[in-house]
């Protein structure tokens, strides 16, 4: 009996230009994220950051070892999908780069490692996506890799 539940292949895609409707409404929610950098942008990252110290602390005093890695939403990183989403007089209001360089910024300035997952993202020219904001497996493959690469450190 089929009871509607949704499957991998479901959300699968073609090629990195295939957007299903429910998901370009997804993004389009999450084009705030992106905006160019302002003080209330700020003010929220840091009360975020103050969570993590939180965290940080409590794994300090354990002996543990703190990573906070950050992962790019593919808004950041597909111009067809950019495209999409973003009117083209409206393309100059975004950075896509701003999120994790603020988050960078903070969680440095705070002791906290980090991986910042973009940049190899960026490079790898695959669509890592479905249509439901999860990675396919060879995102993942691509997360753990560097993921592993980092814990070795």
């Amino acid at each position: 009996m089929n009871i509607g539940v949704a499957t991998n292949e479901d959300f699968r895609r073609e090629n990195c230009g295939q957007f299903l409707p429910k998901y370009i409404a997804i993004q389009k929610k999450r084009l705030p994220n992106h905006l160019l950098r302002t003080p209330e942008q700020d003010e929220i990252a840091r009360k975020n950051i103050d969570e993590i110290l939180k965290l940080k602390k409590m794994t300090d005093a354990d002996g543990d070892r703190l990573l906070v890695m950050l992962i790019p939403d593919e808004n950041q990183l597909n111009p067809l999908l950019q495209k999409e989403i973003i009117a083209a007089e409206d393309f100059d209001q975004y950075d896509f780069d701003q999120p994790q360089r603020l988050l960078l910024e903070l969680l440095q300035q705070n002791n906290v490692e980090v991986l910042d997952l973009k940049p190899a993202f960026d490079a790898d020219g695959r669509c890592l996506y479905m249509n439901d904001t999860h990675w396919v497996p060879e995102g993942h493959r691509l997360a753990a890799e560097k993921l592993a690469e980092k814990l070795k450190q």
